[in-house]
Parts: C-alpha cells; structure tokens; sequence
C-alpha cells in the first residue's frame, strides 16, 4: 500500500522497541471518519491505515483510532472548546493534539488542560506535526 510516511516507518522501526502497541485502521474504520468529518486530514487517515493507532516511542505519545472530545474523557475544560475541535491524541501526561475542523487545512492544535488551558494553535499540518513527535 502507497503511504506518505516511509521515513517515519523506518525511524520507528529502528527507534522503538517492541512494547509499542498499534493497530492500523481497516477500510470500515477510516470510512466511517470520513462519514463524520469530511474535511479530515489526508495524511491522518494514511498514517492509520499503514502506521495505525496505539503507543509510539515507548509510551512518549499515542494515537487514538478516531477523534474524540475531551468530554469524552471525562475531562471538562474550562474555556470554550468549541464542537469543531477533535482530538486525535495526547502524551499520557497532560497534552492533548486535535484538529481545527473548522479550518479548511484541519491544522493541528495543542490542549493542556493542567495548564493555562488555551488553546494552541501550532500552524501545522498533521504530518507536520506527527514528524517531529516521531523524530523527538
């Protein structure tokens, strides 16, 4: 299968060791994030499809397989998240990424809700983003 992250396969597969768990996305699964989010990164649903979702470098970040409110979590923030604002991560700390759906590009996002709670806004596209989460 075609993918856009060749380089980062490789840097994982010599970076990581095997308790990294990941399952990549069927077609039934990415159809059904394309149902609900039509504007959703293209290079998000190949990362699924041939890197998958789970824990990447020993636990430093993950990768849920679909996008999610921070509700969802049983998190309840104190400013406005507003409903285009999916989260597709988080660091097992207190960092979650996401999605701007309501930006044509669906540029990546920064929550940390321990923190001063505002939302950051990285300028990022998410194989932008993703590529230096990997290469960290």
């Amino acid at each position: 299968m075609k993918t856009n992250f060749h380089e980062e396969i490789s840097h994982l597969k010599r970076v990581e060791e095997k308790e990294n768990n990941r399952q990549q996305l069927g077609k039934k699964e990415i159809r059904k994030l394309r149902m609900y989010h039509e504007n959703l990164s293209v290079d998000y649903i190949d990362f699924l499809k041939n890197i998958g979702a789970g824990s990447f470098r020993e636990k430093a970040f993950r990768i849920y397989e679909g996008l999610f409110y921070l509700e969802e979590l049983g998190i309840y923030p104190s400013i406005d998240v507003n409903n285009k604002i999916k989260f597709f991560g988080d660091d097992y700390e207190d960092e979650y990424f996401g999605f701007d759906l309501k930006t044509k590009d669906c540029l990546v996002i920064e929550y940390s809700p321990g923190g001063d709670e505002t939302i950051h806004e990285t300028g990022k596209s998410f194989k932008e983003y993703i590529r230096e989460k990997i290469f960290e």
